[in-house]
């Protein structure tokens, strides 16, 4: 995950995450994708200055490796 929090995706500085999956070998996997507060089941709307992404954390998460 990459957190973007001074994009300004409709509001000066709302913010982004980008998700870039990897993969057992470590290499890059294909898919990225990115989400802000106005992504539908993301809490929230983008505002100024909400700088959504300063916070990110990631992990394996379904346990696959």
């Amino acid at each position: 995950m990459v957190g973007s929090p001074g994009d300004d995706t409709g509001a000066t500085n709302a913010g982004q995450v980008t998700v870039i999956p990897g993969r057992r070998a470590g290499a890059l996997g294909g898919g990225a994708y990115a989400f802000t507060q106005d992504t539908a089941d993301i809490p929230g709307a983008g505002e100024t200055e909400d700088e959504f992404g300063t916070t990110v954390a990631a992990g394996d998460i379904d346990k696959d490796g």
